[in-house]
């Protein structure tokens, strides 16, 4: 599903493929990944995927803890640090979606039936990091305020 600006939020729903590795990136061997299994990934705007999370995975890379209310004030001081400085703050979530969950969901579907089914899959989110974005300035940023300023004033 694309980002918009309603949702705040851009999810994909995908399939890992199986090369030779039993568990391929992004996998990892404590997610219990079936066949028929699928991974939701998503990034947004943190006021509204921070509800939806409820684990976070450990610097280490560990299995996922519990995501504590001292560890959500952890990350939204980073977020608005980063905010601070003028970054464009993004979590980075995921999901695993077993396969009996979105087969009853899916079947006999229309596009638009799926993408309602798989926004009702978001939840019990686990995060995986914050990202935090620099738009630098173009060059001709300066000009073009100046340019406005006049023409108002």
């Amino acid at each position: 599903m694309n980002f918009n600006s309603r949702t705040k939020y851009m999810c994909m729903l995908s399939e890992p493929a199986y090369d030779s590795d039993p568990t391929p990136a992004p996998i990892a061997t404590y997610d219990n990944f079936r066949s028929g299994d699928m991974l939701l990934t998503i990034k947004g705007a943190p006021e509204i995927l921070l509800p939806m999370c409820t684990h976070v995975v450990p610097a280490s890379g560990e299995s996922p803890l519990p995501l504590t209310a001292q560890t959500k004030r952890r990350l939204v001081a980073v977020q608005e640090r980063w905010a601070a400085q003028g970054r464009r703050v993004l979590v980075l979530a995921r999901r695993i979606v077993r396969a009996d969950a979105l087969l009853k969901r899916s079947q006999g579907a229309s596009a638009d039936d799926l993408e309602e089914a798989v926004q009702k899959l978001i939840g019990d989110l686990t995060v995986v990091g914050l990202v935090g974005l620099i738009d630098p300035l173009k060059s001709d940023i300066p000009e073009t305020v100046r340019y406005v300023f006049h023409l108002l004033y």
